[in-house]
């Protein structure tokens, strides 16, 4: 079975921590969403900085956004190519 546990919050309340925790206990993969968003800014070949990444958010989440069989599937191909 698939799970997926998800943290969220604002800079500095902790997510990163929180997460190495939950990595400990319960060894899988990571994936950061700041992360995706970077590496699709360079595979669009977008100019580095915040219009860029606003851009790439809202499109993202307008393309994925309550599909979770294509948000479990998009993290798959993340996970494999890590």
């Amino acid at each position: 079975m698939t799970r997926l546990i998800a943290v969220t919050g604002y800079s500095g309340a902790g997510k990163t921590t929180a997460i190495e925790l939950i990595a400990k206990l319960c060894p899988s993969a990571v994936l950061y969403v700041g992360q995706l968003v970077g590496d699709e800014i360079l595979r669009r070949q977008l100019p580095p900085g915040p219009e860029s990444e606003r851009t790439v958010r809202l499109e993202l989440r307008k393309e994925y956004a309550y599909d979770e069989d294509r948000v479990m599937d998009a993290c798959a191909r993340v996970r494999r190519a890590l």
